[in-house]
């Protein structure tokens, strides 16, 4: 049997994905300490050994900016997976309406100081939606969590602009 590319149908399935348009999204990298160090008050020090969920893995359902969340220190074999790890590493995804918006808002190039701008923009909205969903999920577990205690040692936003193919290049591929 050919090779996926050399076969009959690629050339179909090729122009199919040229003709569809593609859902841009966000990625967003947020490491978070997972203890205070020299946090001298005791309510402090506990609340930086809460984990902003208790979950690796989710949807979001009903947020305007994260669409999914993943615990990227629970992976097999991540040193920030290790119960004394420093800090925890979590993935957060975008809506597409949410990068539709901020690409349509502020077209850029990558590798310029404007995409740069857009990047650090996105990060900080991000990270406050992401910080907002994790005070709410706390507060179901009879918890409290304020933006304040959380110690963020890491942020990076990055453009993923075609993240996923509009549903003609799936029905065409299928």
């Amino acid at each position: 049997e050919d090779p996926p590319l050399l076969s009959l149908a690629a050339p179909a399935v090729w122009e199919a994905m040229r003709a569809s348009g593609q859902t841009p999204s966000f990625a967003l990298m947020l490491a978070v300490k997972n203890e205070t160090s020299g946090a001298e008050d005791e309510v402090k020090k506990q609340k930086a050994k809460t984990r902003l969920f208790e979950f690796q893995g989710a949807t979001v359902a009903g947020d305007d900016v994260v669409a999914w969340i993943a615990d990227d220190s629970s992976k097999p074999g991540r040193p920030t997976g290790a119960p004394d790890a420093d800090v925890t590493c979590w993935v957060v995804q975008s809506t597409p309406a949410y990068a539709a918006r901020r690409v349509k808002a502020m077209a850029t190039v990558p590798g310029t100081a404007p995409h740069q701008a857009l990047l650090n923009e996105v990060a900080e909205e991000m990270t406050d939606a992401l910080l907002n969903l994790a005070a709410n999920a706390a507060k179901r577990r009879g918890e409290s969590l304020e933006a304040s205690d959380v110690e963020i040692a890491h942020v990076a936003a990055h453009r993923w602009g075609a993240a996923f193919p509009d549903d003609g290049a799936v029905a065409a591929a299928a």
